[in-house]
């Protein structure tokens, strides 16, 4: 019985021990977005995009947002996130580092069936990345972290 015992408390110590890792995860926004020409204001869910977007060297006069995804994705695992628009997009994004200052994830970029992107990337804290995906039309994937 005191064997038992002292297990259980063996247990229990290692269950309240801070564990690495936990509590980590990326906060993401995936927006998917159609460049046009046509003038007009930038939706008010992408104004959070408006400086990234000037500095791109790929110059619009708009962006239609087609679909939006949210997910908290916890250090290690694997979320993928599927669009069906007029071609089938699919991302995959595996948080590897959460950093005060920076996120490192692997990101996989799939349209149509067909494997467009597989890179490891590092970004700032609240900072967006935008990917080019093929199609007709072209379609630009924005992923941002901790919006």
């Amino acid at each position: 019985m005191k064997l038992t015992g002292s297990v259980l408390f063996f247990l229990l110590l290692l269950a309240l021990l801070p564990v690495a890792g936990r509590g980590q995860e990326m906060e993401v926004t995936i927006d998917v977005l159609e460049p046009t020409d046509e003038p007009g204001e930038l939706p008010p869910g992408l104004r959070y995009l408006e400086e990234t977007m000037s500095r791109s060297p790929l110059k619009y006069q708009n962006y239609l947002e087609l679909a939006t995804a949210f997910r908290s994705i916890p250090l290690g695992r694997e979320e993928t996130i599927s669009f069906n628009l007029r071609q089938k997009i699919k991302i995959v994004i595996i948080p590897t580092k959460v950093g005060k200052e920076t996120v490192s994830f692997r990101l996989k970029l799939r349209s149509g069936g067909r494997l467009i992107l597989d890179t490891e990337l590092s970004l700032a804290r609240r900072g967006t990345v935008m990917i080019g995906a093929p199609g007709k039309p072209n379609l630009i994937i924005a992923v941002s972290e901790g919006f």
